[in-house]
């Protein structure tokens, strides 16, 4: 990784380097030709075996301290690559499992789309059926009302030809027995009225009855279509509403992914921003 890689360049720009020639561990940041030149005044120039000694004595130490210091290094740097690999391997896994946990939430999405589109073609169709229902109920009414006009025409038909052929047989009974009704005139014009008004009130009941009835059935129909209305009205309220609450669950859904989703970045942030500062202090420890 490129950010990985920055951090071992500047680990490695940083490593502590070793002593420069001629500076002498044990004398700070004076050289070796300075502490020549501290010596006592009077010495001769040559070196004498003892300061040959120690002089090698000196430079074993440099030479060991130099090599420590090469080792440290090399193990410290051994160490930074080791968690660096390691935090590469931490993230490889958050970013796949990150890529998982969205291709899990797209999966949902698209399954969830999917119920909302059945659900809805099983509305449309149920409320193709109740359509279709609902003519052939209004089809079937209206026949019937056909029928029953029909059956009371025949009916009303019926009865006026009774009506007139019984008027017209006591006309012709009238006829016949005119001489004798002359002398039972007042008798007989009772008996006919009374017999006409009787029939015209039959006529008048049954027409009366006729009337109720197509008034009950007229209502009935009227109250059938809008029991019809008012269930299609729920079953619409109710598609409506299943159709509302699932678009609901569908925009929590989007904005708890897209919250998680902000976290997510949010911890890696930090997580990165930690790291940093631990490299820095780490280094800054080096460089002290």
């Amino acid at each position: 990784m490129p950010l990985l890689a920055n951090i071992h360049s500047t680990y490695r720009a940083v490593a502590v380097p070793p002593f420069p020639p001629g500076v002498d561990p044990d004398l700070g940041d004076r050289t070796m030709d300075e502490s020549r030149h501290q010596m006592p005044v009077g010495e001769p120039q040559a070196l004498t075996e003892n300061s040959r000694m120690r002089m090698r004595q000196i430079a074993d130490k440099l030479g060991s301290l130099q090599a420590g210091l090469e080792d440290e290094k090399q193990a410290r740097s051994q160490l930074i690559e080791v968690k660096l690999r390691v935090l590469e391997e931490k993230l490889a896994k958050s970013a796949a499992a990150e890529e998982t946990k969205m291709n899990d939430m797209k999966d949902s999405l698209t399954r969830l789309q999917q119920s909302i589109a059945t659900a809805r073609s099983e509305r449309e169709a149920q409320d193709e059926r109740m359509g279709k229902n609902l003519r052939q109920v209004e089809s079937t009414v209206v026949y019937d009302l056909g029928t029953e006009k029909s059956t009371r025409k025949d009916a009303e038909a019926k009865l006026v030809k009774t009506i007139d052929d019984r008027c017209f047989a006591l006309r012709l009974e009238f006829a016949n027995d005119r001489k004798a009704r002359e002398q039972e005139g007042a008798e007989v014009d009772e008996k006919v009225a009374a017999e006409i008004a009787r029939l015209n009130e039959l006529l008048e009941m049954e027409h009366h009855d006729r009337s109720e009835r197509y008034t009950r059935m007229a209502k009935k129909l009227e109250d059938e279509v809008a029991a019809l209305n008012e269930t299609l009205a729920t079953e619409r309220k109710v598609r409506e509403e299943t159709e509302q609450t699932m678009f609901n669950m569908l925009e929590d859904v989007a904005t708890r992914t897209q919250t998680e989703i902000a976290q997510e970045r949010r911890d890696r942030k930090s997580t990165e921003e930690t790291l940093f500062r631990l490299l820095e202090d780490s280094v800054a420890a080096m460089r002290q």
